[in-house]
């Protein structure tokens, strides 16, 4: 099964599963950016009339920046 974006956050949240990662990324930014993620989505998957946040939009930006660093 595939996982929600909001159990990402939640897996990401727990600071053993962190430290397995080994990531050089604060961990709190990044489920802050997640979770901006998450709550992007909604909106756009609940059509929600409303205009997206120009802060809300540069948090899923930067988690982009940071999940294409981790590729490499």
């Amino acid at each position: 099964d595939d996982l929600t974006v909001g159990e990402y956050v939640r897996l990401f949240e727990s600071k053993d599963r962190w430290e397995q990662l080994a990531w050089d990324v604060d961990r709190k930014v990044f489920v802050e950016s997640l979770t901006a993620f998450r709550d992007l989505r909604n909106e756009i998957m609940h059509f929600s009339p409303d205009p997206i946040e120009s802060e809300l939009l540069t948090k899923v930006r930067n988690l982009a920046n940071w999940l294409k660093l981790l590729q490499a």
